[in-house]
């Protein structure tokens, strides 16, 4: 089977195992695939990983992409239509795409531009995290920054924020054999069975985790739920705290976590929002476009298009600057 350059550098990078937490090593490796022809700066993270800064010039237009993956073992395979692995899609495949398209800008003697790679994107950011506070260190402002996930070839301009609540319910620890118990998880249950029958402008949200009670023949004195909710809508927290109360279950509720929305739509592009969350949250002028689907990414049977993949090239070049 004869496969094209960015195919092979899909395998290649796919070959290189890269969870969240371990990512050194692929690092390593496009560092030497690139160090010869780009200025490559390591960015830290922390005591053990880096990300990548690859630059030729100044550059203006930044090419960016998470090389770790979530858990999992899918078999890397290639078949007519697609590249299987983990990662394939989520996020190698526009990693793989960005380097050839790179490369062929600088065969093209284009300058003023740069490729990021960075660590802890299916975590907890702390790789993007650290690449803001290192840009704004440095005063680097890029006018442009494609960031690679699974869209479809579809440029994303927006994503929703995530905010986080837990809810407690509170009981009476008491012997299970009263005939009213009164339990924090039957108050929990209905509350909840209340609350489900909501929805919320631009937002969906599910119930992530449930706690309570300490044994089976104890009735709960306290039990928990952990919502999450990912929204464009700025009243979102207003809303979520009336349709508590109208539920008309004792409770009280702590935000554990809000990001905001992100809106990066410019008059050249239309807005596209989507409800999963990117880097683009972190870096300033950014939009997302990338070969694959989010509904392959994660997935046991994760792949991406080979024909998407090939495509990427072209788009990701054009966005790149040309030859002065």
């Amino acid at each position: 089977m004869i496969l094209t350059q960015p195919e092979q550098l899909l395998l290649d990078l796919l070959a290189i195992p890269s969870v969240s937490g371990t990512e050194q090593a692929i690092i390593d490796r496009v560092a030497e695939t690139l160090g010869g022809t780009f200025r490559v700066e390591r960015i830290p993270v922390d005591e053990t990983r880096s990300n990548l800064l690859c630059t030729v010039g100044s550059p203006r237009v930044l090419l960016a992409a998470h090389l770790d993956t979530v858990p999992g073992t899918v078999e890397i395979r290639v078949d007519d239509e697609n590249i299987h692995g983990r990662g394939a899609c989520d996020n190698k495949g526009a990693a793989a795409a960005m380097i050839t398209a790179a490369l062929q800008a600088v065969s093209e003697d284009a300058t003023d531009f740069g490729l990021l790679f960075t660590v802890g994107e299916e975590t907890n950011f702390d790789g993007a995290i650290a690449v803001q506070k290192f840009f704004a260190d440095n005063d680097i402002v890029p006018e442009r920054i494609v960031i690679g996930e699974p869209t479809g070839l579809q440029i994303v301009t927006a994503q929703r924020g995530i905010t986080s609540v837990e809810i407690l319910c509170d009981g009476t620890a008491e012997h299970s054999s009263t005939d009213h118990p009164d339990s924090a998880i039957h108050k929990l249950a209905a509350l909840l069975a209340a609350f489900l029958k909501n929805t919320f402008p631009e937002t969906t949200y599910h119930v992530g985790l449930i706690q309570g009670g300490t044994a089976d023949n104890v009735v709960a004195a306290h039990a928990t739920a952990t919502l999450l909710f990912r929204s464009m809508n700025p009243e979102l927290e207003t809303l979520i705290h009336r349709a508590l109360a109208d539920t008309n279950v004792p409770h009280t509720i702590k935000t554990l976590q809000t990001v905001p929305p992100v809106d990066h739509t410019a008059p050249s592009f239309a807005r596209n929002a989507v409800a999963y969350f990117t880097e683009m949250a972190f870096l300033k002028n950014s939009f997302v476009l990338g070969p694959g689907s989010i509904t392959d990414a994660h997935t046991a049977s994760e792949r991406v298009s080979r024909r998407e993949l090939n495509e990427a090239v072209a788009q990701y070049r054009a966005f790149l600057p040309k030859r002065d």
